[in-house]
């Protein structure tokens, strides 16, 4: 059973959830068979974890049946196959019910596929006064301070073509009054998602390097909105239109200023869901000019993360990916903002997975304490790094490099960069090119610690020049490394 359907399903649900089944079942009781009753108490009692020994297959078939069972354990073949089958179709009854009862979840907690099947029942049932007064509170014009969502006109046009069927009974065809409102929804539903989806589209283009064809009526729907002032004008259509435009002119920095000023225009018009992703294009806009060496655009990173996480947590995060939390915090203290870094990692540690949460924390503190100079706290808590993640272990050895190259420990720094650098060259889950990255922090970091120690007979302003030049010919974007050189002028 542990593999089945049902049990996937019961591990989603959290506890609310689980109560709230259990009333649903309770109200369906007096019309189920017990059996089912029982199997239930059966697969719930194992709740959360789901793997109790009672979840056995047979242990599962004995409790339901147990009169095809002998005192010594033993049983007929053909009676358990028997009994096997109609466990089997007991299963099938209790994730049937499961399932109904998930979609009902999904569909109240959805307001507006919610009203729209409202309407369908009123016209189904000829309740034509209680759906004319519904479907006029759901389609009242919008406003100003409409909020849209994604499936603001999905919704819309569902609601519109109810009317149309509720209309069509007894009328010529093309005397349907609403036909401007139906198209009209499904115009802007169309626009927006074709919108929504190219954006995507372009954003794995920039972001992964990814080969992308351009959809079919790409340039036609860009053309239509090019030529109607009150699209570009639309909340949704036009922030959509202009992170477009940004993305297809990632060279001119005019259009990420001008979809940016859009978004702070029209968020308090958008579900707040729908303001997170918006942002989150933003920010991958702007790991990719950092990528092509425009550390500038580190700060507006930084200004975006603090629209996304700030600390009386806005857009209400219920978790945050351990890549993401390490991100916030590090361009929060490259950018020298170190109050709010401490900040973000003490409102937001409680959010990230169990798993990894102590880990991950004590890799960013360690970076915090690092920029506040405060070098051996900065080691300890690199110390408590303990993890798989070969981004984060590597990530963990430079750190700890730095440290040792500022409170000058040549032996320990030596004895490091022998070991980040034997890292490298056994771990096959790093890229080559950010083995590359890495090989060349390593490189450079070996040369500044012989000249800063003298053990070169050379020149050392001449090397020095040498590898400033280098490190900008490279657009290094390793700024300790160059601050380091620069300090040994």
């Amino acid at each position: 059973m542990y593999k089945s359907k049902l049990i996937s399903l019961f591990k989603t649900l959290e506890n609310k959830q689980l109560r709230e089944f259990d009333a649903y079942i309770t109200a369906k009781s007096s019309n189920l068979p017990a059996q089912v009753l029982q199997l239930y108490s059966i697969v719930k009692a194992t709740h959360p974890n789901y793997t109790s020994s009672s979840l056995d297959r047979k242990a599962v078939i004995q409790k339901l049946y147990p009169q095809i069972f002998t005192s010594k354990r033993s049983v007929n073949e053909e009676a358990f196959k028997k009994a096997e089958a109609d466990w089997r179709r007991l299963m099938t009854h209790l994730t049937k019910l499961l399932e109904d009862f998930l979609v009902f979840q999904e569909l109240i907690t959805d307001e507006l596929i919610y009203k729209t099947m409202l309407l369908r029942i009123y016209n189904k049932r000829n309740l034509r006064n209680i759906f004319d007064e519904e479907f006029n509170k759901f389609t009242k014009p919008e406003t100003p301070q409409t909020v849209y969502g994604v499936q603001f006109y999905l919704a819309r046009y569902l609601a519109q073509e109810e009317a149309y069927n509720a209309q069509a009974f007894g009328s010529a065809a093309g005397f349907k009054r609403n036909i401007p409102d139906v198209l009209y929804s499904l115009e802007h539903h169309f626009l927006i998602d074709e919108l929504r989806y190219t954006c995507d589209l372009y954003n794995m283009k920039n972001v992964w390097n990814v080969a992308i064809e351009p959809p079919m009526f790409l340039d036609s729907i860009l053309q239509v909105i090019e030529q109607n002032t009150s699209l570009q004008q639309h909340p949704v259509i036009g922030t959509y239109y202009a992170l477009l435009l940004m993305q297809r002119n990632i060279d001119k920095e005019e259009y990420y200023n001008q979809f940016i000023t859009l978004l702070e225009q029209y968020s308090p018009n958008l579900e707040r869901g729908h303001v997170m992703d918006l942002y989150i294009y933003a920010v991958n806009f702007c790991a990719t000019k950092i990528n092509n060496g425009q550390t500038e655009y580190y700060q507006k990173s930084f200004n975006l993360y603090t629209q996304i996480y700030d600390e009386n947590n806005t857009f209400k995060h219920k978790y945050i990916t351990k890549d993401e939390f390490s991100r916030v915090a590090i361009f929060a203290i490259r950018v020298h903002k170190l109050s709010y870094a401490e900040k973000f990692i003490e409102v937001y540690t409680p959010l990230l997975p169990a798993e990894n949460r102590k880990t991950t924390a004590a890799s960013l503190k360690s970076e915090l304490t690092f920029a506040q100079k405060n070098y051996e706290t900065s080691l300890d808590l690199a110390r408590e790094v303990n993890t798989r993640d070969p981004y984060m272990n590597m990530n963990t050895k430079v750190l700890m490099l730095k440290c040792y190259y500022e409170l000058n420990e040549s032996r320990q720094l030596e004895a490091g960069i022998n070991a980040a650098s034997a890292f490298l060259t056994v771990n096959d889950h790093i890229p080559d090119n950010n083995k590359e990255a890495y090989r060349l922090f390593l490189y450079y970091l070996r040369k500044i610690t012989g000249i800063r120690e003298g053990t070169y007979k050379r020149e050392k302003k001449q090397m020095l020049q040498e590898i400033k030049q280098e490190m900008e010919q490279k657009n290094l974007t390793t700024w300790w490394l160059y601050e380091k050189v620069i300090q040994l002028f």
